[in-house]
């Protein structure tokens, strides 16, 4: 894949935020989704928007473990796409707490089939 120039980027940056802000601004979802089809069904339109910004190609995510899931591993040095993840904890007063984690996932792209063992 070719390096992106400065101005290419700052115009993909600006891109992104101009469909993040028409989500934000009630957008209908379903024109928004065919900009992402594949990542809109699984991701929220702010996690497609760093997955994106991330990898431009990218088309099916997911994550180290659903990709062993489903037959593939990761291919080797491939790099992960950080995306936020919310998680709940209880504060020192007992109440519930949102908060947000980096979580890493891959493009399909980044995956090869897994060799099935032969026995015997």
């Amino acid at each position: 894949m070719n390096k992106l120039s400065k101005d290419e980027k700052k115009a993909r940056v600006n891109h992104l935020r101009e469909i993040a802000k028409a989500y934000e601004e009630g957008v209908d979802p379903e024109q928004i989704a065919k900009d992402f089809p594949a990542l809109v069904a699984r991701f929220s339109i702010r996690n497609c928007c760093l997955i994106l910004a991330q990898k431009e190609t990218a088309t099916e995510c997911a994550g180290f473990k659903d990709w062993a899931s489903v037959g593939r591993r990761v291919c080797k040095g491939s790099k992960g796409l950080a995306i936020l993840v919310p998680m709940r904890v209880k504060d020192s007063s007992d109440n519930d707490k949102l908060l947000f984690t980096w979580r890493y996932v891959f493009d399909i792209a980044d995956t090869e089939v897994v060799a099935e063992k032969v026995s015997g």
